[in-house]
């Protein structure tokens, strides 16, 4: 397996995966950096616009693995097709979102192989926007929901809840056991290769 970061001149982090296997191997990788663009680690990502290509999502059970069901973000909090405030993901009335404490959730790009804008955020406070592009089908998004209060980080600043998100372009989660997801299985012979762009 070899993974290459490259940056361009244009603000582009590039990241290529490449894998081949010698026995049929499942491979989901992706990447799970932390994103504040504001540049201050004492904001919330909650004042940030986010926009996600997507008309669908992944149902997740209460165990936290998706149920196999892809469901319409029409007249759903998930549904983030326009940009719009991150805030109107993390409706606690949901139970999806109330299990998690906040976003924990994979889009549905409908794409394989093929690059693809999947989304933007944007901190309208610094001017900061990055746009991820795939050719992975889905990209998970998580709100740091999790992260224990006080936790410090470069320049001894201190981590908070919703202080970064995470935009984790990848296959479905739990595919080897949901047939009917695309299928993770690499084969001898094969090569995985995967590209994601983060744009800034």
């Amino acid at each position: 397996m070899l993974v290459r970061y490259s940056l361009s001149e244009d603000n582009k982090l590039i990241i290529n995966y490449y894998a081949k296997t010698n026995k049929p191997t499942h491979i989901n990788l992706t990447n799970h950096a932390y994103f504040n663009l504001s540049g201050d680690f004492a904001d919330t990502i909650n004042d940030d616009l986010i926009q996600i290509n997507a008309s669908h999502y992944l149902e997740y059970s209460n165990t936290g693995v998706p149920t196999g069901k892809l469901k319409a973000v029409e007249n759903t909090c998930f549904d983030a097709r326009k940009m719009g405030p991150f805030t109107r993901l993390l409706d606690l009335t949901d139970e999806q979102v109330r299990s998690c404490e906040g976003v924990d959730t994979t889009w549905v790009l409908g794409n394989e192989n093929v690059l693809v804008h999947a989304a933007s955020v944007l901190n309208t406070k610094a001017g900061r926007r990055i746009n991820v592009y795939t050719t992975e089908p889905g990209m998970h998004v998580y709100t740091s929901n999790y992260l224990p209060a006080g936790v410090k980080g470069k320049g001894n600043a201190t981590f908070m809840k919703r202080g970064a998100v995470c935009l984790e372009t990848q296959h479905y989660p739990d595919s080897p056991n949901i047939p009917h997801f695309p299928s993770t299985l690499l084969h001898p012979g094969e090569v995985f290769t995967s590209q994601t762009i983060y744009a800034f």
